[in-house]
């Protein structure tokens, strides 16, 4: 038996996220450009169903592992082992590492990846609407982090590696959109086990196992309005599709009023859950607690494809001419925790990254008001509420959210 041990570590203790910091240290100065970012390993790698783990000679710490969900293979998880060695030559063979994880994982898969190998890419290309949309060739993986650091002005420690866009790495969803041959916007997505449970109706009509994590949308500010970033995520829903995936997941912050459009308008995607303060991140677009949705989207139901055929001419709801809906807040002030009504409204800002920028404090005040009413208010349980649309009203902007019962889930699937 080889004296390689992986111990997989706890993700519920509550020194994880000093864990994460530690393995982050340890590694970053000379693997730096390989590294996840942190908050992905700390928040996003868990609730995906993967695993961090230590990686042990003699009672030595050799090195760290990262375990992704990479497959099902006749009902058997697979896991990608991505491996950083604390030394500049690992010290272990991919047998070593496949006996240790198997030892951790038993009735696992394991396919050891090391992130500084050579790679290959193999760009696609699908030509609608003036745009070129594909997976990236090397020269784009490149590209990848730098429209990272021009849309949100990201640090070094919070871009992705280039090589996850590589065959052998195989992400879920690995997509650029290209205009006259330049990539300007991209879409990463990891595949997800089924760490979150659905509620039963939904369980029972979509194979859930294996799901889609869908990580980083970003277009350029120079090109948005051209719904770049819609075409990105129906390319993703279909590629799930054509590999037996009906469900796909994201976190959206629910203050940015364009997102909440191109999520619930043109994708027709749900808030099902609400997180506060969910990433230990902060950058030029998240300056106040980064608070955030969990979206699901049934990609495989008429709900959705119709949307799809109708981008141009849907619109946010008409909020003055809807008197069933009862609004739960006026702006960062007045917030009512007792509405029981079919339909509710939450107002966000209409501007919430300048905001941001410009009056942080008011913008904390937002932030505090709307987290206590989605906190109150979001869930898939039966009298809950899941945001399902937008409304304006004047100047007004606001979500939408449905009360829960069996019929709504029931329609929402359909």
């Amino acid at each position: 038996m080889s004296s390689l041990h992986l111990t997989l570590l706890d993700a519920t203790a509550p020194d994880w996220p000093k864990v994460v910091a530690q393995m982050d240290r340890l590694l970053r100065p000379d693997q730096g450009p390989y590294l996840l970012p942190r908050h992905f390993v700390q928040v996003v790698l868990p609730a995906i169903g993967g695993h961090l783990a230590r990686l042990e000679r003699q009672e030595h710490t050799v090195g760290y592992a990262v375990l992704l969900p990479r497959a099902l293979d006749r009902g058997v998880p697979v896991f990608t082992l991505r491996c950083h060695p604390l030394e500049p030559n690992p010290p272990w063979s991919p047998e070593e590492l496949q006996e240790a994880a198997g030892r951790a994982l038993p009735g696992a898969q394991v396919v050891p990846y090391d992130p500084r190998a050579p790679h290959t890419f193999s760009p696609t290309s699908h030509r609608q609407n003036g745009l070129d949309l594909g997976r990236p060739s090397p020269e784009e993986a490149q590209a990848i982090p730098e429209l990272q650091q021009r849309i949100w002005g990201n640090p070094p420690d919070q871009l992705y590696p280039v090589d996850i866009h590589s065959q052998e790495f195989r992400l879920a969803t690995s997509l650029v959109a290209r205009v006259e041959g330049r990539p300007v916007g991209f879409l990463l997505g990891f595949f997800r086990f089924d760490s979150h449970p659905l509620p039963p109706c939904w369980a029972a009509r979509f194979q859930a196992r294996l799901r889609i994590e869908s990580q980083t949308l970003g277009v350029l500010p120079a090109y948005r309005g051209r719904h770049i970033g819609f075409h990105l995520k129906r390319l993703q829903a279909l590629q799930a599709q054509a590999q037996g995936i009906h469900l796909v997941h994201w976190t959206v912050d629910p203050l940015l009023w364009p997102n909440a459009v191109l999520n619930f308008v043109r994708l027709r995607a749900i808030a099902t859950e609400f997180h506060p303060n969910y990433y230990p991140l902060h950058n030029a677009l998240n300056r106040v607690a980064p608070s955030r949705f969990r979206l699901t989207w049934l990609v495989a139901t008429e709900r959705v494809r119709r949307a799809w055929a109708q981008t141009d001419s849907q619109a946010p709801v008409d909020l003055s001419r809807a008197a069933d809906v009862v609004w739960v807040n006026r702006g960062e002030r007045q917030a009512h925790l007792s509405v029981d009504a079919p339909r509710i409204a939450v107002e966000i800002p209409r501007d919430w990254t300048r905001m941001q920028r410009e009056e942080p404090a008011r913008a904390r005040r937002w932030r505090s008001v709307t987290d206590a009413l989605f906190q109150h208010y979001l869930g898939t349980e039966p009298g809950r509420y899941v945001v399902t649309q937008v409304g304006v009203a004047g100047k007004r902007r606001a979500l939408i959210a449905r009360r829960v019962d069996e019929g709504l889930l029931d329609e929402l699937a359909r």
